[in-house]
């Protein structure tokens, strides 16, 4: 009788579904908004992207995290956390202002994946607003947005890739953990905000054939700004860069060496290479021209 009972137990003790999440094993978390649009609120995760499984409360620096079709999550604390990110088609993720001493940040630790997809869009609210990778070699994919809404809002980053048909736009700073580290575009980046879009001065700026670096008026008015930094001596941008810039009424403000083998296209704006040297163009230039070295005048 005894081992008949064990042999019972035994099997009953298999039988029990493992919940991941409950042992605080990584896990894919769902946000579904449930109850608000607080990423804090660990009711509005979902063990399934339909949002009728169980709940499993806030991300943890392991897990993935998927903002479910057509829902909009607020990131509104300076500790939200996941390994990776995937933003479906439809859905925001607005990572709200912050104030000084404290920021809005989504660290993304990349522990169990280097690919985060944004499908939807990502907002970077600013000020005090952060998008923080902490792995070398992260990946940006997908074929929707991260836009930046203020000048002080950042993105920071070890090694950055830009894929697929992922546009990085509006008014940011895109900064480095270290230096030497290396943002590669093979996508789209466009300073179309009434705003700076900023490349920090330590970064090495890398492209692909195709890949496009723009400048457009936004509606209703504004001057976009793209820059290059180089705020210490010696520090350059380590170029050339294969693709193309684009100037549409915007201004290029290039504090760096830099060096194209791509296309310069201008309907108006301008370059400014200096403090003092400004080269600029009017409406009636040549759409498409190609120039090595763009004087003042």
């Amino acid at each position: 009788m005894f081992r008949k009972y064990s042999v019972v137990i035994l099997l009953a003790i298999f039988m029990v579904p493992f919940d991941g999440a409950a042992y605080g094993q990584a896990v894919t978390k769902h946000f579904c908004a449930s109850q608000d649009n607080n990423w804090s609120n660990g009711n509005n995760w979902n063990q399934i992207l339909t949002c009728d499984g169980a709940v499993t409360g806030v991300p943890d620096d392991d897990d993935k995290t998927v903002i479910a079709d057509n829902k909009t999550c607020n990131v509104n604390i300076s500790t939200a956390i996941a390994s990776h990110l995937e933003v479906r088609p439809g859905a925001t993720l607005n990572i709200q202002a912050g104030s000084s001493g404290n920021d809005r940040v989504l660290t993304l630790t990349g522990k169990t994946a280097f690919t985060t997809t944004v499908n939807g869009t990502v907002n970077l609210l600013g000020p005090y607003s952060k998008l923080l990778f902490t792995v070398n070699n992260h990946t940006l994919t997908g074929d929707g947005k991260i836009v930046g809404r203020d000048d002080s809002a950042t993105i920071d980053f070890s090694d950055l890739r830009l894929t697929n048909v992922t546009t990085i736009e509006g008014n940011l700073q895109i900064i480095s953990n270290d230096n030497d580290d290396a943002f590669i575009n093979e996508c789209i980046v466009n300073a179309n905000g009434n705003g700076v879009l900023l490349f920090d001065d330590s970064l090495i700026l890398q492209d692909v054939e195709g890949a496009v670096w723009k400048i457009t008026q936004p509606l209703g008015g504004g001057q976009p700004v793209l820059r290059f930094n180089q705020l210490y001596p010696g520090v350059s941008l380590k170029t050339p860069l294969e693709g193309d810039f684009e100037v549409r009424d915007g201004i290029v403000d290039i504090q760096s060496t830099i060096e194209t083998t791509g296309t310069l296209f201008h309907t108006g704006g301008k370059i400014i290479t200096g403090s003092t040297e400004t080269a600029l163009f009017s409406d009636t230039d040549s759409p498409g021209a190609e120039c090595s070295i763009c004087a003042p005048g």
